[in-house]
């Protein structure tokens, strides 16, 4: 456990992304808050313990994010049929 000095908590106060350096390596590290990355670790390991309707909520999110509900997406939809 790396604890911040006061300096370095008003540094990254505000920041949405607060990187940390490794001077020795010279690596950068973002800083998140547990809470956060509590939510995000679900997220990107197997073992989440989510229910369906939370996936398939995080799915339709996704979807929407990432442009599939756009109306352009139906030629996608039909593509063999638009491809003739």
């Amino acid at each position: 456990m790396i604890h911040l000095t006061p300096e370095q908590r008003l540094a990254i106060a505000g920041d949405e992304r607060p990187i940390a350096v490794d001077a020795d390596l010279d690596a950068p590290y973002v800083l998140i808050r547990r809470e956060l990355f509590d939510r995000i670790s679900n997220l990107l390991y197997e073992d989440a313990d989510l229910s369906d309707d939370a996936l398939r909520t995080l799915l339709a999110r996704s979807w929407s994010a990432n442009g599939w509900d756009d109306p352009r997406m139906d030629d996608y939809d039909r593509y063999d049929e638009v491809k003739k």
